[in-house]
């Protein structure tokens, strides 16, 4: 009986941690350091940024000059060796690398680095985030993001590529075309200067104050599209559809769920 009870406690008991390879017990990653870096911004054009996991935050400024990063760093101990963290200039782009040697610890508390990065607005971004939240805010120059997981949102930029995995996604103020391939999550989309692309697997997705076209390529979750100029086209799976004030409705596949279509200035397409 004894023998039994153990085998039993022990997935439990393991369950709370991720455990090393060579069998020691996790670490919890709470031991904080800050630092600060900075870039003479003259003649930049773009900013890289690949981090791994921690919250990060990229603030425009049209009268910022350099890009300024303050960090914090979690760590099991002050003596610990697991983050590469460095902003270096490679011809006129910055690469910011907050990255972790090591993502063994216990649940919730691994090795991470969290930012609030401060770039000239122009600057152009590519940014590969793998886990955490993310903010962009006040940017007026292309933005090209890669997003593992964890909430995202975007305000403000010039156009957009975005890639993002799972987590809640709300974009508004881009001045011209964006491009979204969503994996879950639900999605918003408003303010929108130019065309729109979504490709969407699942999650409630809602897009709102477009002055292009919109095309929608959608897998299960809602659909709400209102106040385009332009034709909205919509691939759909499954899911209940709106479409409210647009030039146009063209629905090429409408799976399963209802469907609402009011107040188009356009001829309507329903195969």
């Amino acid at each position: 009986m004894t023998r039994r009870l153990s085998v039993l406690l022990l997935p439990l008991l393991l369950s709370g941690c991720v455990i090393h390879v060579d069998g020691t017990a996790c670490s919890s990653a709470d031991y904080e350091s800050n630092q600060a870096v900075q870039l003479d911004g003259a003649g930049l054009t773009a900013l890289q940024v690949n981090a791994e996991a921690g919250r990060l935050e990229i603030i425009g400024d049209p009268a910022q000059n350099n890009i300024a990063v303050e960090a914090v760093l979690y760590s099991s101990g002050p003596e610990a060796d697991e983050h590469q963290f460095s902003l270096v200039r490679q011809g006129d782009v910055a690469v910011l690398t907050a990255t972790q040697n090591s993502q063994f610890g216990c649940w919730n508390d691994s090795p991470r680095i969290d930012m609030v990065v401060r770039v000239p607005a122009g600057l152009a971004l590519e940014v590969e985030d793998g886990s955490g939240d993310m903010t962009l805010h006040g940017m007026t120059a292309p933005l090209n993001i890669d997003d593992g997981s964890g909430s995202l949102t975007i305000n403000g930029g010039q156009t957009l590529r975005l890639v993002d995995g799972s987590g809640d996604t709300w974009v508004e103020g881009i001045a011209g075309n964006a491009t979204v391939e969503d994996g879950s999550g639900s999605l918003k989309l408003s303010k929108m200067g130019g065309d729109v692309r979504v490709d969407d697997g699942s999650g409630d997705l809602t897009i709102s104050d477009v002055a292009g076209q919109v095309e929608v390529s959608d897998g299960s979750g809602s659909l709400s599209v209102e106040s385009v100029k332009g034709n909205v086209t919509v691939d759909d799976g499954s899911g209940d559809i709106r479409i409210r004030q647009t030039g146009g409705f063209t629905l090429i596949e409408g799976g399963s769920g209802g469907l609402s279509v009011s107040d188009v200035n356009g001829p309507v397409t329903l195969n």
